[in-house]
């Protein structure tokens, strides 16, 4: 064989090489997700004034514990308990009307920013072929 003479390569190395690449990369990147999180600076104060007497480290009333509810969108079951809770100050039931009760615009505030940060879960989940219920009831105006 003549030593001027280059074979050419088979391009099917360089294919199986980016296959392989790919391969070990992806699971990196499926793994890498970034989950919805609830705004800490909003929603802790909320809960500590208005719902951890009752749902707290000290009480557990109805078998809830709130100020352990993770702030991490991160599944379909802390999503549904979100949305549980949405559900229940929507609804009027919390806080008990024997218990100081939030102003309107904190209310209308913290529920505002609950129900879009639980719609950005449900639209990440939905991508990702995971679903959660959500439901979505008026808010309530007290006067």
């Amino acid at each position: 064989m003549d030593k001027g003479v280059a074979i050419p390569s088979s391009p099917m190395p360089k294919r199986l090489k980016g296959l392989i690449g790919l391969l070990t990369f992806l699971p990196l990147v499926l793994n890498a997700q970034e989950f919805i999180s609830l705004p800490e600076k909003t929603i802790k104060p909320f809960l500590a004034e208005n719902c951890y007497r009752c749902h707290g480290p000290e009480k557990q009333k109805g078998k809830l514990r709130l100020d352990e509810l993770p702030l991490e969108l991160s599944n379909d079951s802390i999503a549904a308990h979100w949305q549980d809770v949405l559900d229940t100050l929507n609804a009027g039931d919390m806080p008990p009307e024997d218990e100081e009760q939030p102003s309107k615009k904190e209310l209308t505030g913290y529920l505002a920013e609950l129900a879009d940060k639980l719609k950005d879960a449900r639209r990440q989940f939905s991508d990702q072929g995971r679903e959660v219920a959500m439901r979505r009831l008026n808010r309530r105006v007290r006067s």
